[in-house]
């Protein structure tokens, strides 16, 4: 009897109520039928499906999901950022994005998506240097800051009396002069990544540049956050707080995506540095609008596994030890100008330079109802990338037939805010399994799924880019 006991004991204390409590700010997701980890290999997909299944279970009051996994990944286990809404002027991304439906965000607040893949690659301390990519430059905090500066970064360029240049990014290794209007390239020519020969100091790649004079200039790295155009990008600075920068015109930019230097390394480099200001930078972009942003946001960190396998207790504590260190990064990285809450149930704080609201809530949303609707796949659509086009096309006519009833819906719970009054919050399990989708949310879902072909045959065709997209 009391070897059964003891049996007993062990198995509630492996089972995943009990595992969980001990990590309740890690949302736990099981890949029932393995469709998320079927699609790794494309990202948008692949972050879709795991923000769906992550809005079955939590509530939708976050900007900002990060996705663990416990599957082995190989060449699709690159991390990847992906905004899922932004429409913001003058950070080089005009173009509105907004895939809320693809992403079920039901009330549209979710703005970019994380996948981090499988854990075990990453350093069990979060400081120590990440392996998984990029040779070991960037330590695992970096990495994730990386990967959420997607979101505003970089599009980067500047306006001077020559014309405008793309040289603040990274050029593609395989780019070709095309009479562009960047100094003989395409903007589409130019990487996400700030250039090698740009004093960047940011997490989005670059250099530490220091100006050695008679044109010599000294290559190093440091610790990396969010530089002062960063911020900016960001809405966390005013463009009157960003000091002049220096870009090294060495006459070839052709390796301006070069890996930045480990920490610790040096490289003395010869050519001509280039001052560029602020002022330029809004000559080829525009003024930031909005001008500025909230500065804090509500993120979650997830662990996806497959069916029956629950996360031991070592994935779960490396989970929650980044979780908790990238609350404090983020302090540091943005300044102390931003802050984040990575608890699940919103209670964060904040930071005494950027405290969370007192109340974070109140969301209003559209149910749609009686909705039949054909969900579209890459088996709709093809994409040949010697021409460029796509084989066979998709339209809103294929895949509406009814949207016959919508109706408000005010979501309610309460919490008690500092000051003690009772505030309506977005209630826990209001997302349906199916989430119904207006017509012209359709439109937005065909664009994602033709951008997840192109994608697709360009993955397919072998890409030569940075490992860190």
């Amino acid at each position: 009897m009391k070897k059964l006991l003891i049996v007993f004991l062990f198995c509630l204390l492996l089972s995943p109520s009990v595992l969980y409590a001990a990590f309740e700010n890690i949302a736990l997701i099981e890949d029932t039928d393995g469709s998320i980890n079927s699609s790794v290999a494309i990202g948008n997909t692949y972050l879709s499906k795991a923000s769906c299944a992550f809005f079955k279970k939590y509530p939708q009051n976050f900007d900002v999901i990060l996705f663990f996994t416990t599957y082995k990944t190989t060449m699709f286990g690159t991390p990847e950022g992906w905004a899922v809404k932004r429409n913001i002027k003058g950070i080089g991304f005009d173009m509105p994005t907004d895939q809320s439906s693809k992403y079920c965000s039901a009330n549209g607040r979710l703005r970019h998506a994380i996948k981090l893949a499988d854990i075990a690659v990453w350093p069990d301390n979060p400081e120590d240097a990440y392996t998984g990519a990029i040779g070991g430059v960037y330590n695992g905090l970096e990495v994730i800051g990386h990967e959420v500066g997607h979101l505003w970064l970089v599009g980067a360029k500047y306006k001077d009396e020559n014309g405008s240049h793309c040289t603040l990014r990274a050029l593609m290794p395989d780019a070709q002069p095309s009479g562009g209007e960047c100094d003989g390239y395409k903007d589409s020519d130019f990487h996400i990544h700030y250039s090698y020969y740009f004093d960047s100091r940011s997490v989005m790649f670059g250099s530490f540049i220091e100006d050695l004079g008679g044109g010599q200039f000294r290559f190093y790295n440091e610790k990396r956050g969010f530089s002062p155009l960063d911020q900016y990008f960001m809405g966390l600075r005013d463009k009157s707080e960003v000091p002049e920068m220096l870009l090294v015109n060495t006459g070839n930019i052709s390796d301006s995506s070069n890996t930045p230097l480990k920490k610790g390394e040096t490289k003395t480099i010869s050519g001509k540095g280039v001052k560029v200001n602020i002022g330029q930078i809004i000559a080829a972009l525009g003024d930031r609008e909005p001008a500025t942003e909230p500065c804090h946001m509500k993120m979650a960190f997830a662990v996806i596994y497959p069916k029956g396998q629950v996360p031991s207790h070592a994935v779960l504590q490396k989970a929650e030890n980044y979780r908790v260190k990238f609350e404090e990064y983020y302090i540091w990285a943005t300044s102390n100008r931003g802050s984040v809450d990575t608890t699940l149930d919103g209670s964060g704080k904040g930071s005494s330079f950027c405290p969370a609201p007192l109340s974070d809530a109140g969301y209003s949303d559209i149910s749609y109802t009686d909705t039949n609707y054909t969900d579209i796949s890459l088996t709709d659509v093809n994409y040949d990338i010697s021409t460029d086009s796509f084989i066979t096309d998709v339209s809103s006519d294929t895949y509406v037939s009814d949207i016959s009833e919508t109706k408000d819906v005010v979501l309610t719970d309460t919490e008690a805010s500092d000051t003690g009054a009772d505030v309506p919050v977005r209630e826990d399990g209001m997302i349906t399994e199916d989430i119904f989708i207006e017509e012209d949310a359709i439109e937005e879902d065909i664009t994602a799924v033709k951008d997840t072909a192109k994608e697709k045959a360009e993955t397919d065709s072998g890409c030569s880019c940075n490992l860190l997209f």
